[in-house]
């Protein structure tokens, strides 16, 4: 076995460390961290990767049960009151090819992403599964959420299909969105709100 820090053992260690200080600093000042779910998500990451390193941590933590026998599984879903994240059973298939499984195993645990475009920064921010537009907007930063007024929405096959963000709007493809809004995976979402 090899005992050499690679890249998924140190994701590991850094996810697990500020985990931990953000969990202690929500309970002591009570405060609100939506980030917690990025690093619940970043372990997730790194142990799959792990698991396909062949290091047995990676089943430890839980995320990828590849290798495990039948009774193995069973045992895991018999002791489910420990915890209610999903185990996501690596097929034969995915063990060559990495991307499928890391992102089978997002979707399986309960998150989407919704994509921001603009100037030099574009990005796809990980958030549950049945958020609301005024909620997402609170990933970004807090004062989009408290100062929300509309979300401007351009669906991910509608942006694809139009050839990007301005000849969708062109193709009056981009629509208003109210703070209930339920955001869909790859939604590309512009947020309007008060300073």
């Amino acid at each position: 076995m090899d005992r050499r820090l690679g890249t998924p053992e140190i994701l590991v260690v850094i996810g697990g460390c500020v985990f931990i200080v953000m969990l202690f600093v929500s309970a002591v000042f009570e405060a609100d961290i939506r980030w917690l779910h990025f690093f619940q998500a970043w372990m997730y990451v790194a142990a799959i990767a792990l698991t396909l390193r062949g290091n047995r941590w990676g089943y430890f933590i839980g995320v990828s049960a590849a290798g495990l026998s039948v009774e193995e599984l069973q045992t895991v879903a018999a002791h489910s009151f420990y915890t209610n994240k999903p185990v996501v059973v690596a097929e034969a298939g995915e063990l060559g090819n990495p991307d499928a499984l890391i992102v089978r195993a997002f979707t399986q645990s309960g998150y989407i992403s919704f994509l921001t475009v603009g100037g030099k920064e574009n990005r796809a921010w990980p958030i549950r599964k049945g958020l609301t537009a005024w909620e997402a907007a609170g990933t970004i930063h807090t004062d989009m959420q408290k100062g929300f007024i509309r979300a401007e929405i351009i669906g991910y096959d509608e942006f694809i299909h139009a050839g990007g963000e301005a000849q969708a709007k062109r193709a009056g493809k981009q629509r208003l969105e109210t703070k209930q809004y339920l955001m869909q995976d790859y939604d590309l979402a512009n947020f309007r709100f008060n300073k």
